[in-house]
């Protein structure tokens, strides 16, 4: 998506029209909370189209399940919010491990 592409972007209060992104329901609560707790902050290795990110309890079920599966998936109920706010929950998390 280019700088001026809108077509696949969200509308966030905070953000604005922005790109979608999703994260896990711990990050996501979190973010609705405000929430500062030290969950950790985990992202596929490749870049997709959207950005991921999923917390260590999250991680660890999806490492027993050997992969994303209904299982794992189930767990962390992946919840749509925009670029902006995938960026705060990231930042928070990698300054709260260091």
């Amino acid at each position: 998506m280019t700088s001026h592409d809108t077509s696949d972007a969200i509308h966030c209060p905070d953000h604005g029209q922005v790109r979608p992104a999703f994260v896990c329901r711990h990050l996501f609560q979190q973010l609705l909370e405000k929430d500062f707790t030290p969950i950790g902050f985990f992202e596929p290795d490749t870049a997709g189209e959207s950005p991921n990110g999923w917390c260590k309890q999250c991680d660890e079920v999806m490492a027993r399940e050997g992969a994303w599966n209904n299982v794992s998936e189930a767990f962390a109920d992946v919840k749509l919010v925009c670029s902006g706010c995938y960026g705060q929950a990231r930042a928070l998390q990698r300054t709260l491990e260091a």
